[in-house]
């Protein structure tokens, strides 16, 4: 008897055991019902998403995602990268989100799941001198000073940084590049033209007046992408979609333009400047 009984306990324990080590071995990070915090990697790319001091994010989407990731019923921790690992996360998938731009040669729809609608930005050159012709072919800058932000992708226009007739200032900061102008070590400055929405405070009035500024293209910035080799992503890409348009419905998400309607003076604010 004693011996039908410990075989019993035996059985017990390992189908007990067995059943345990089977739900541990559940993705646990990238399903709907996830065990540990999910990630978002992001680019700084102000005003949509900024890191502040002491590892602390603000910014417009920075916001809006946070607000559908609680929404969602999701737990997602934000990480600022530099663009080269954000481009690797493209194809290693990773990471649950990232926030992503056009880039040429490379169709979204294919390598990500777009789980919130892009935002349209324009790369536009900015000079201060009268008279300059508006360029805009990469050969024509060659011979020229021209000023853009360190480490920041220019879409399609990225190639023209291994272009060596071309004579580069790199500062890090929006002032640093208008100093540069003002002081007429560049002639151009390119950048995006959502970096400038708060430039006003670095110019004199008659800087003002003068700064010009004509476009070189325009493409969709999505605030939130799931790559497609991150498993389980699709699903949870679509609760954050669902999320977004139940926010939509409820005003809380401003539908024109993409953002809190509680962000929408604060952009108004700085479009005006």
């Amino acid at each position: 008897m004693s011996l039908y009984l410990n075989v019993l306990i035996i059985c017990f324990y390992l189908i007990f055991f067995s059943i345990d080590n089977a739900h541990s071995q559940e993705t646990p990070n990238h399903s709907l019902g996830q065990h540990k915090p999910l990630e978002q990697y992001f680019l700084t790319f102000p005003p949509y998403w900024h890191e502040e001091e002491n590892n602390s994010f603000s910014g417009l989407h920075y916001r809006l995602a946070k607000k559908l990731y609680e929404h969602a019923g999701l737990e997602v921790n934000f990480v600022h990268v530099p663009y080269q690992r954000m481009q690797f996360q493209v194809e290693q998938g990773n990471v649950a989100f990232i926030n992503y731009g056009d880039v040429k040669g490379v169709n979204i729809e294919e390598v990500l799941h777009v789980c919130v609608p892009p935002t349209v930005i324009t790369l536009r050159v900015y000079y201060l001198k009268d008279n300059l012709p508006e360029i805009t072919s990469i050969n024509g800058f060659e011979g020229k000073n021209v000023i853009i932000m360190h480490g920041l992708p220019l879409g399609k226009y990225n190639v023209m940084k291994d272009n060596d007739k071309i004579n580069f200032m790199r500062p890090r900061t929006i002032e640093s590049a208008l100093k540069g102008l003002r002081a007429q070590r560049g002639d151009y400055f390119i950048v995006f033209d959502n970096l400038m929405l708060n430039s006003a405070q670095y110019l004199t009035k008659s800087e003002k007046e003068s700064l010009k500024n004509y476009p070189l293209f325009s493409l969709n910035g999505y605030p939130i992408t799931t790559p497609k080799v991150f498993k389980g992503g699709k699903a949870l890409c679509a609760k954050v979609l669902e999320s977004y348009q139940q926010l939509v419905k409820e005003g809380v998400i401003d539908k024109k333009h993409k953002i809190l309607a509680s962000d929408v003076p604060k952009q108004m604010a700085l479009l005006s400047n």
